[in-house]
């Protein structure tokens, strides 16, 4: 006979834990922005011998940004003002991979009809503005 200790330890599962995902995800996205941002600073820097970055985005959606980014990366036409603008869009992403996330999260894994409802309306403000905004 096992004793309940045995039991218990056999019976347990590891409940999933979606605040830990979420920080793992914005995490990730932080330090990948970051990592683009610097690297291309470098790279602008030894290019241009200053710190001097004269920089504006462009007044394009991140749709419309990102498409245009992604295009040079595979054209192979990558430069630091390129690094720069794939660090921006990284970071503008990552709180809408996040909220994406938790929306799938209320969905499916912790089946609650209403904060998935309140998540999706969230990333619908977001894809409003990230992506259809003019």
């Amino acid at each position: 006979m096992s004793s309940p200790a045995s039991r218990a330890s056999e019976g347990a599962r590891h409940p999933f834990d979606m605040e830990t995902v979420i920080s793992y995800i914005l995490i990730s996205g932080v330090i990948l922005s970051l990592t683009l941002l610097v690297v291309g600073t470098l790279l602008y820097s030894l290019q241009h011998h200053n710190l001097t970055l004269a920089y504006s985005l462009p007044q394009d959606n991140l749709f419309q940004f990102g498409r245009m980014e992604i295009t040079r990366v595979l054209r192979g036409t990558l430069t630091a003002r390129d690094i720069i603008n794939l660090g921006i869009i990284v970071l503008m992403l990552t709180p809408y991979v996040r909220v994406a996330f938790s929306a799938v999260a209320f969905a499916f894994i912790e089946r609650n009809a209403k904060y998935t409802a309140f998540t999706l309306f969230v990333l619908s403000v977001l894809t409003y503005s990230l992506f259809l905004s003019f």
